[in-house]
């Protein structure tokens, strides 16, 4: 009896963090991905973050050691979120910036480290992904049922063209391509033939939602992720033309692909007047920008303003609130500097990915490594006509940051066994 009445002593505590905070962290993130792409789940996603934190920085004090943040991308993390605190002097929207440099960038690169931090193993980097496949498919699955069939959309609208606000047309294909490009990897991996079939199935639906959006962006991100993926498995990216071939035959998506409407989509695009305005509001503020907070686009005033020095054929009648494009994005809020830091930040991942690609002392790493370099161009590609520093997308941006990190964990942790065995 007294024994249960005495107060835990330090290892107690100790024993019980080490072995439930882990469970609690690793549970609640892995919810927190799995409905990211879903919108109007507000409130799961917050509950689910904030309770990985809570255990993520329990997890942290408990240690004796804090080498979480030993990775290449710490520094690059660090310099541009510092430079982004900075622009805070010069930004025109102050309050608004220091709420979006957390919501929409603190935080998601929390999140990088929370999944590394609970999923650098093997076994438990498979459950990440296959709960990412599972959340795309259905995802894909529901809202195609949802437009085509609930809300009567025809076959030959864009996908969410006119319905959905939180996750417009543009945004859903950095969703399944992902997911596609994920898929390949377990088909290639899984010796289980139920199991190949359903990752099968899951790649068609992934890929007709892809086709069904019509966005040539996702289109590019798709096949140019397909040629740096043509070392995995080319029986599952032969599956993936397939249901290109038939989407083609069933699907008005063929009309954006041909060679006219292409060289009409670059010559004559909105997007060219958007940027122009956006570049003219970067030559009065070329070092720091007009601040992070994504706020400051809605000041008509400000748009009409850099709007009216625009020459008349590139002139927006209605000044668009979104730049539509990672770099000019990027340039606008945080500067020429910022978008510097930034590039330094997608070169230290693209180096980590390239050198474990080649490198890597397993199948394992070599493959993951692969499918992460095309995940991150295919993700680089659609953000070059679409909003994809907040959102689904920087989610999944920052979770290919945290799958990077993880496989360079594990090829260090390989290479510091072999040099002691050595010894």
């Amino acid at each position: 009896m007294n024994d249960i009445c005495r107060p835990l002593g330090n290892d107690h505590i100790t024993f019980f963090l080490r072995k439930h905070i882990p469970s609690i962290a690793s549970s609640s993130v892995l919810i927190f991905v799995f409905f990211n792409p879903f919108p109007q789940l507000t409130a799961i996603e917050e509950i689910s973050f904030y309770l990985s934190l809570l255990a993520f920085t329990t997890y942290i004090v408990s240690q004796k050691k804090l080498n979480i943040l030993d990775t290449p991308a710490t520094i690059p993390f660090l310099l541009f979120t510092i430079w982004c605190i900075f622009g805070l002097f010069f930004a025109i929207n102050i309050k608004n910036s220091l709420h979006d440099i957390y919501a929409h960038l603190i935080k998601y690169i929390l999140i990088s480290y929370i999944l590394f931090t609970f999923f650098r193993s093997r076994k438990r980097m498979n459950i990440l992904t296959t709960t990412i496949i599972s959340s795309s498919v259905i995802f894909a699955l529901g809202i195609m049922f949802h437009y085509y069939i609930i809300l009567g959309g025809k076959f030959t609208e864009k996908l969410g063209q006119t319905s959905y606000i939180e996750m417009p047309t543009n945004i859903i294909g950095t969703i399944t391509v992902f997911g596609i490009f994920l898929s390949i990897m377990h088909f290639k991996e899984n010796k289980n033939s139920i199991a190949k079939a359903l990752l099968g199935l899951g790649i068609f639906i992934l890929t007709v939602a892809t086709l069904a959006t019509q966005t040539r962006g996702s289109i590019l991100a798709l096949f140019v992720g397909l040629i740096v993926l043509l070392k995995i498995n080319k029986r599952a990216i032969l599956m993936v033309l397939l249901a290109f071939i038939i989407s083609l035959s069933l699907m008005p998506v063929r009309t954006v692909l041909t060679p006219e409407a292409l060289y009409n989509k670059i010559t004559k695009s909105d997007r060219w007047q958007i940027w122009y305005t956006f570049a003219e509001i970067t030559k009065d503020h070329p070092l720091t920008g007009i601040g992070f907070g994504m706020q400051s686009y809605y000041d008509e005033s400000l748009l009409n303003k850099y709007n009216s020095r625009v020459p008349p054929e590139y002139r927006q009648k209605t000044p668009h609130k979104a730049p539509h494009n990672l770099i000019v994005d990027l340039a606008v809020r945080t500067g020429l500097v910022g978008l510097i830091l930034f590039g330094y930040l997608i070169i230290t991942f693209i180096t980590i990915a390239w050198k474990l690609a080649a490198k890597g002392k397993t199948d394992f790493v070599k493959g993951w490594a692969i499918v992460s370099l095309a995940s991150l161009a295919a993700i680089i590609i659609q953000g070059l006509t679409e909003n994809t520093l907040n959102g689904p997308p920087a989610i999944v941006m920052y979770t290919i940051f945290a799958i990077m990190m993880i496989l360079w964990k594990l090829s260090e942790d390989i290479n510091q066994t072999s040099d002691l065995s050595e010894k």
